[in-house]
């Protein structure tokens, strides 16, 4: 991880800020960059808007910069009600299908 990587990748959200499919992983992809570098991270829940179910992706910038944050409309999804045992289950088929 490198400072250079994650100040590409705050450059293609920028890019990107209004196209939300190709922002959401590139948040994701910084908040993971940011934190491997040893700064604060972070999601959240914004409760002080009236848009229902946002999360905040947030990073805090070192030497006093301050923190950069990124509202995201939840993706409503069914849970198909799976435990544990199962998530692994299934990161495991996952998996097989790449191994030769």
């Amino acid at each position: 991880m490198s400072e250079k990587e994650l100040i590409d990748t705050l450059h293609l959200i920028r890019k990107n800020e209004t196209n939300y499919d190709t922002r959401y992983p590139l948040v994701l992809k910084a908040m993971y960059l940011a934190a491997a570098l040893g700064y604060e991270t972070g999601i959240r829940v914004d409760d002080k808007t009236d848009r229902l179910l946002w999360w905040v992706v947030y990073i805090v910038l070192p030497n006093n910069i301050g923190e950069i944050s990124w509202h995201n409309p939840s993706k409503l999804t069914v849970w198909s009600g799976y435990d544990t045992n199962e998530k692994y289950d299934r990161c495991e088929r996952y998996e097989k299908m790449f191994k030769n």
